[in-house]
């Protein structure tokens, strides 16, 4: 038997998630809400399995593109410009550099979950952000210091705090500014998926070396996921299911969803 076909039989699932069939359950208001974040990605063949959708996560996760620090998201609820997306996140990124980095409180939560700042790097530290110059005339220290702020990914201190049950909205608030659930949302919703499929992939040893960064910066612990919903968990069932489709190549014609897409 195939992963996907086992992975059926065992977790009860059926191959069609569609939010369709949660329809009759929910409000009209609610059904017209899903029907708006859907928009294309319905059209698509793209599914959603969550009853309740979060605007304040959910709402802003993204469809397929790169972001910064080399992570493709592929979250599938809304689809949202990417342009309109990056200057959330460089708020992000300004504030991470500027502000919170240099606070007593992120400097203690980075010592107990065992991550350097960037200000505290032994080499290259970054001090501050440093808009990138473009083609405007600039001196080389300028360049310089927005090349290395530019070089900074957030990404691993997402990945910390999530597996570490610290993604709190008062700490992600805290470390990336009032404006996170637009900035890193997107990649924090998407880190934990991610997780709960690394956990699902292998063992606690697996996982854990899948968040230590280097042997100085070991993940100390790891929790499970923090104040999980049910819409998350059914949103990573159906990309699981998915991904097992994948591995056996039930792709296009051979997709179990392909009438649905059709």
């Amino acid at each position: 038997m195939s992963p996907f076909r086992r992975h059926l039989s065992t977790s009860g699932l059926k191959p069609s998630r569609s939010w369709k069939a949660l329809a009759p359950s929910l409000s009209s208001a609610a059904r017209q809400s899903v029907r708006r974040l859907l928009g294309l990605s319905e059209r698509r063949g793209i599914r959603s399995s969550a009853p309740e959708i979060d605007n304040q996560i959910m709402g802003h996760v993204m469809g397929p593109i790169e972001a910064p620090g080399g992570t493709t998201l592929s979250a599938e609820a809304v689809r949202i410009n990417p342009e309109e997306w990056y200057p959330h996140y460089q708020s992000c990124m300004k504030h991470f550099l500027d502000v919170a980095q240099y606070t007593q409180t992120i400097q203690a939560l980075a010592a107990f979950l065992n991550i350097r700042l960037p200000c505290q790097r032994a080499v290259d530290p970054v001090l501050h952000y440093v808009d990138w110059p473009g083609h405007r005339e600039s001196d080389y220290v300028t360049a310089l210091q927005s090349l290395r702020s530019s070089a900074v990914s957030l990404i691993p201190y997402i990945r910390r705090l999530v597996v570490t049950g610290s993604d709190t909205p008062a700490v992600l608030s805290a470390m990336f500014g009032e404006s996170w659930v637009k900035g890193v949302g997107p990649l924090h919703s998407q880190e934990r998926i991610n997780y709960l499929f690394a956990a699902k992939s292998g063992g606690w040893l697996s996982t854990k070396s899948q968040y230590d960064q280097s042997a100085e910066e070991t993940v100390p612990f790891l929790r499970p996921l923090c104040n999980a919903q049910e819409y998350e968990i059914r949103e990573a069932e159906t990309r699981w299911s998915e991904w097992l489709a994948m591995e056996d190549w039930m792709l296009g014609a051979r997709s179990p969803w392909a009438g649905e897409e059709a």
